[in-house]
C-alpha cells in the first residue's frame, strides 16, 4: 500500500524506515489509511501511522488487529 501511494515498486520501499523518510507526507497518510481500511475491512484509528511509524510496524499492528478479530469470531 505504501509503494502504491508513492508510485514506486514494492521492492523500493524500505519497510524499516519511518514512512516520512521514504516520502509519505501528511496528505498521503490519509490516502494510505483509507487504502489499508479497504484492504483489511478494519476501521483504523487516524493516528495509526503516527503510532506505528514504519511500514513494518503498521503491518504488524494490522496483523494483530486481524488476529484479534478472528479470535472474537471464533469465541462467538
Amino acid at each position: 500500500a505504501v509503494a502504491a501511494q508513492l508510485g514506486v515498486a514494492d521492492d523500493d520501499v524500505d519497510t524499516g524506515l519511518p514512512l516520512v523518510e521514504v516520502g509519505v507526507d501528511s496528505i498521503m497518510t490519509v490516502g494510505l489509511l483509507r487504502t489499508l481500511e479497504k484492504q483489511t475491512g478494519l476501521s483504523l484509528p487516524p493516528t495509526l501511522l503516527w503510532e506505528y511509524p514504519t511500514a513494518a510496524a503498521v503491518s504488524e499492528r494490522i496483523v494483530d488487529l486481524l488476529a484479534a478479530g478472528a479470535d472474537q469470531l471464533e469465541a462467538s
